[in-house]
C-alpha cells in the first residue's frame, strides 16, 4: 500500500498543489526512520522507497540555492556597475564628492541610481545633487 502511495505521489506533476510541502513531510519521515536503529523490514522497505524523492528534494533545494546565488551576484554586480558610473560621471562633473554624500548614493536603488544618471546631466552644481537627494529620500 505505502508503495501505490509513494509511485502515485511520484507521478504526480510537479506543480501539484502542496506537492513540495509532502516532499517536506516526507524527507522529515525518511530523516526520522534513517536515524532510527531498530527497524523492521517493513521500515527498511519504506526508506528504500523513500530515498529517491529524499535526494529528489535535496537536489532541487540545491538547484534553487545555486539559482538564487546566481541572480543575487548578478544584481550586486549590476548595482556595483550603476554606482561606479553614476560616481565616475558625478566626480567628472564636480570634482572630489563628500563621503557622506557618496554613502547616500551607495544605497540608492538600481532604479534611483539609474534615474540620477539621467538627472546628473541637469545638475549645475553639487547643491543641486543634494537637494535631488533629499527629495529621494522623503
Amino acid at each position: 500500500m505505502q508503495k501505490s502511495a509513494i509511485a502515485q505521489f511520484n507521478s504526480l506533476p510537479n506543480a501539484t498543489p502542496f506537492k513540495d510541502s509532502v516532499l517536506e513531510l516526507l524527507s522529515n519521515l525518511f530523516a526520522i526512520l534513517e536515524a532510527r536503529q531498530d527497524l523492521d523490514s517493513e521500515d527498511r522497505e519504506l526508506i528504500m522507497q523513500l530515498s529517491p524523492l529524499y535526494l529528489e528534494r535535496i537536489q532541487e533545494a540545491n538547484q534553487q540555492g545555486i539559482e538564487q546565488g546566481i541572480e543575487r551576484g548578478i544584481e550586486q554586480g549590476i548595482e556595483r556597475e550603476a554606482v561606479s558610473l553614476v560616481m565616475r560621471l558625478l566626480n567628472r562633473r564636480f570634482g572630489s564628492i563628500a563621503p557622506n554624500i557618496e554613502e547616500q548614493i551607495r544605497r540608492l536603488s538600481v532604479n534611483q541610481l539609474e534615474d540620477l544618471g539621467e538627472a546628473i546631466l541637469d545638475f549645475q552644481s553639487e547643491t543641486d545633487l543634494t537637494s535631488w537627494l533629499e527629495k529621494v529620500n522623503t
